[in-house]
């Protein structure tokens, strides 16, 4: 379905992020590496089924597979300031991929979530917060879920993470070295 014709307060905001112009595209000279299937034991954090909504007026549930990524997303967004909340975590798939769950981290930080980190696994909250506050968080999460592809293999510091977190709350999708 077109953005326009889905009548989901949230899961509209989230498909908008995930949607904007330029964020699925390859670049050569970009850090995005192709993603071959990974033969493993699934551990506990990492999930190997479909991807999954669960989307009602107000609501949505949502799971999401991105190449060595796992993310799931679990929000209200209504005009009730009390029930709106998000729920986000992210795994990373193996231990190389720490790094970008450091850099989704310090986004989630710079978006006012409260975050907890563990290895390559990240949880982040947010909650009490208006629709439009919802409906702005939603939107960079879609657009951090299709992000999520180019952050592989991603070698960070302090420094280039500060780097990548700012030019992606910037809308640049550069992430070419510091």
């Amino acid at each position: 379905a077109a953005p326009e014709h889905i009548t989901s307060v949230p899961f509209k905001a989230i498909v908008e992020g995930m949607g904007l112009p330029g964020i699925w595209q390859h670049r050569e000279d970009s850090t995005a590496m192709p993603v071959a299937p990974v033969k493993r034991k699934t551990p506990a954090l990492c999930y190997d089924g479909d991807n999954v909504a669960v989307v009602s007026q107000e609501y949505v549930n949502l799971t999401l597979r991105l190449g060595n990524y796992f993310m799931m997303l679990d929000c209200y967004c209504g005009e009730n300031i009390k029930d709106n909340h998000v729920y986000f975590r992210f795994a990373a798939e193996t231990p190389s991929n720490s790094d970008s769950s450091r850099l989704i981290a310090a986004i989630l930080r710079e978006l006012d979530m409260r975050v907890n980190t563990k290895g390559g696994a990240v949880i982040a909250r947010a909650d009490n917060i208006t629709r439009l506050e919802m409906e702005t968080l939603l939107n960079h999460l879609g657009r951090l879920a299709a992000h999520t592809r180019q952050f592989n293999a991603m070698q960070c510091n302090d420094q280039t993470i500060r780097h990548y977190a700012t030019n992606f709350l910037g809308g640049n999708c550069d992430y070419s070295e510091a």
